[in-house]
């Protein structure tokens, strides 16, 4: 679903199975998000129709006007989420600040091999 730009600064519940969720919450709230809940399963946990149930009534418990997942997590969700709680996608976007054409040249160089 898309994030409807007046959704930025409401309740959500972040869910993740990432390696590092702490890092997924930290980039969220720096977004604008402000979590409910953060609800962590293990790294490439595969959810199933009972763990979106439960997060689903997390949300409706919290009042939380979505669910925030990751981009890898979004994939997963697909195939399990079926309530109407709306689940939002956090898409990060990665921004060179230096080095940016080194680390081409090095991987340039590394495929010539």
């Amino acid at each position: 679903t898309p994030i409807p730009s007046e959704a930025w600064k409401e309740r959500v519940i972040g869910v993740t199975s990432i390696a590092n969720p702490f890092y997924f919450a930290a980039v969220a709230q720096r977004a604008g998000f402000a979590f409910a809940a953060l609800v962590c399963f293990p790294d490439h946990h595969l959810f199933t129709p009972d763990d979106a149930a439960f997060i689903a009534q997390i949300a409706r418990d919290e009042k939380a006007v979505a669910v925030l997942t990751t981009r890898k997590d979004a994939v997963k969700w697909r195939a399990v989420w079926r309530d109407s709680v709306p689940l939002w996608v956090l898409l990060v976007a990665l921004k060179w600040l230096w080095g940016e054409e080194d680390l081409w040249q090095a991987v340039e160089h590394a495929l010539q091999r």
